[in-house]
């Protein structure tokens, strides 16, 4: 009898140590833990700070020059401001009487106020907005939305711009060699127009070829049924020393209105068959 009470009594605090030292294993290890809790805080907390400083420290975003003001944004967007204007001064001396042409002798003229806007978006979109003074009357410039692909070898608009006209025609007033285009873009009313265009582009612009579908007409308040114009362009040009070699070839398909009752479209750039072209390609002093 006397030893099985030594031996209950032995078990009893064989498994008392047990609990006890399995307590003690908790214990260190909710402290372990809770150390760990605190140090990894103290971390988060540092980062947070570091994080904090370096916010403070990255340049805002400001206006860089580019011929105008260009603000550009760390998540795609871009503005910048575009206009120009064009002044005409020149001095006609005719033999005898000014009275011949109220024109001659020294005469100015603002031939062109333009301002607008472009920019870029996320996604690989992009806008242009132009406005165009001239002659006491305001009319759009370019006025799209585009957009382009990460390689940037795929561009499509959509909006109002040239119908892929040839090179005389679509580079900038900034730059074209005599005060005016050549005959033939008036004579086939070359100009912008409403409608949508899909280019493909070699690298380094070495081609490109664009297809595009337009409405016969700008932007305007008409209704009238002008037509459509179906329009594609293809350019080949390689680099030549400091330049490029420019070959190109646009082709152009014009349905013009039919039910206008033989009535003159008031809508604007409309090049229907009973619009009466203006051969006008000269100097205006």
């Amino acid at each position: 009898m006397t030893k099985c009470v030594w031996t209950s009594v032995a078990g009893s605090m064989v498994l008392m140590a047990a609990c006890a030292h399995s307590a003690q294993a908790q214990e260190a290890q909710q402290t372990a833990t809770s150390e760990q809790v605190d140090a990894l805080q103290k971390q988060v907390e540092a980062l947070q700070a570091q994080l904090d400083v370096l916010k403070k420290q990255l340049p805002k975003a400001l206006p860089n020059w580019r011929g105008a003001p260009q603000i550009t944004g760390y998540d795609g967007w871009s503005f910048k401001p575009r206009g120009r204007i064009h002044y005409d001064v020149g001095y006609i001396a005719p033999p005898g009487s000014y009275s011949v042409n109220r024109s001659l002798g020294f005469n100015s003229r603002i031939r062109r106020v333009r301002l607008g806007a472009e920019g870029s978006m996320p996604g690989g979109f992009g806008y242009k907005i132009e406005a165009d003074f001239a002659n006491g009357n305001v009319a759009f410039g370019n006025v799209f939305t585009s957009w382009t692909n990460k390689d940037k070898d795929v561009l499509v608009r959509v909006g109002n711009f040239e119908t892929l006209n040839g090179l005389d025609q679509i580079t900038s007033s900034n730059y074209i060699t005599f005060l005016e285009r050549g005959q033939m873009n008036e004579a086939f009313s070359n100009t912008r127009r409403l409608g949508a265009a899909a280019a493909l582009i070699g690298k380094d612009a070495l081609y490109r070829f664009e297809a595009g579908l337009f409405t016969a007409h700008g932007i305007d308040g008409s209704f009238d049924n002008d037509g459509w114009i179906g329009a594609v362009r293809g350019v080949y040009a390689p680099k030549i020393g400091s330049g490029r070699l420019h070959l190109a070839v646009n082709y152009q398909h014009r349905e013009f209105q039919q039910n206008n009752g033989g009535l003159a479209s008031v809508s604007i750039n409309a090049p229907s068959i009973n619009q009466v072209a203006r051969y006008r390609a000269r100097p205006f002093l």
